[in-house]
């Protein structure tokens, strides 16, 4: 058996079809948020280049000299320079073993022209020796002791002279290994092919790189793309091919198409930071623009880019 309607608790029956109504719209309210969305403004910021190249380190070394940042140069001018790495510095051990090896052949010459000398007496007696004894006024004996004298010093000057001669086939050596050594030891320099400027410049003299890191990243040639920067949160919704709008710094607005998605993050260059902004890490894109004249365009002109992406709910 039923409660009575005017004992039951709540509205009445007529007053009850108000909340049905509410509730039946919040449902549909959120199944409706569900499918449906709406579109969020994306801004970045960047600049006219032209084609971006990325130097990397071709060796282990230290940067001696690099480029500064937003610098310009003209093509044969020095980008950076590397000193290769070395574990052991054979430069010192064979100038010491040169100047041991050249004191010692001084030594060894100094000692070869006193027998020289030595000699030249030697000789000069045996001739006054000859002498006496072809008048028969010294024995044969005497005269073979002389000459017996005179070919011990000729030895003697042999040895010296032989060892005089193996001490410059070890100074030739040492002079060979110490050219190769401080060839191996010049400094690598990378010099522009075409006029352009720094974009980035993530080392400093002074900084020990290995084999692929990331040492300057440059605008090589004339006018060609708009390398802009966007905040890394949005860089799902950044593709290949997506469409923005990009706005000059002297007013010229033009549609655009991503070409490239640039695989390392970097911050922006100080001169087209605007006012107050933080300076943070950010996405690097190319943007090419079909259609437009390379003449429309001018090297380093600040640009400004967006593009709306849609937002989902409960996505």
């Amino acid at each position: 058996m039923g409660v009575p309607e005017e004992v039951r608790p709540g509205p009445p029956p007529r007053a009850r079809k108000g909340y049905y109504l509410l509730i039946l719209a919040l449902l549909l309210g959120l199944f409706a948020l569900y499918f449906y969305h709406y579109h969020v403004l994306i801004k970045g910021s960047g600049l006219v280049v032209g084609e971006v190249l990325t130097l990397r380190a071709p060796i282990k070394g230290e940067v001696v000299s690099v480029a500064d940042l937003g610098s310009a140069f003209e093509a044969g001018d020095p980008l950076l320079s590397l000193k290769p790495y070395t574990v052991f510095d054979e430069v010192p051990f064979l100038e010491e073993k040169r100047d041991t090896l050249e004191a010692s052949y001084e030594e060894l010459n100094a000692e070869r022209w006193n027998l020289l000398r030595e000699k030249e007496s030697l000789q000069r007696e045996l001739a006054e020796l000859e002498k006496l004894y072809r008048r028969r006024l010294i024995t044969l004996p005497e005269k073979l002791g002389l000459l017996s004298s005179l070919r011990a010093l000729e030895a003697q000057i042999l040895s010296f002279e032989q060892a005089m001669r193996r001490i410059d086939v070890e100074l030739l050596e040492i002079e060979k290994r110490l050219a190769q050594v401080r060839q191996e030891r010049q400094p690598f320099v990378v010099r522009a092919a075409e006029s352009g400027f720094v974009l980035e410049r993530p080392v400093s003299p002074g900084t020990l790189v290995f084999p692929g890191d990331h040492l300057l990243r440059v605008s090589s040639g004339p006018p060609r793309y708009i390398l802009a920067y966007f905040p890394l949160r949005h860089a799902s919704y950044i593709h290949p091919g997506q469409e923005v709008r990009v706005r000059l710094e002297r007013g010229l607005v033009f549609r655009g198409r991503i070409r490239e998605i640039l695989k390392e993050a970097a911050y922006k260059p100080p001169y087209i930071l605007r006012t107050f902004e933080k300076r943070e890490l950010s996405l690097q894109v190319l943007i090419e623009i079909p259609g437009l004249e390379k003449t429309a365009l001018c090297l380093r002109e600040p640009a400004w880019i967006r593009f709306r992406r849609p937002f989902l709910w409960f996505h």
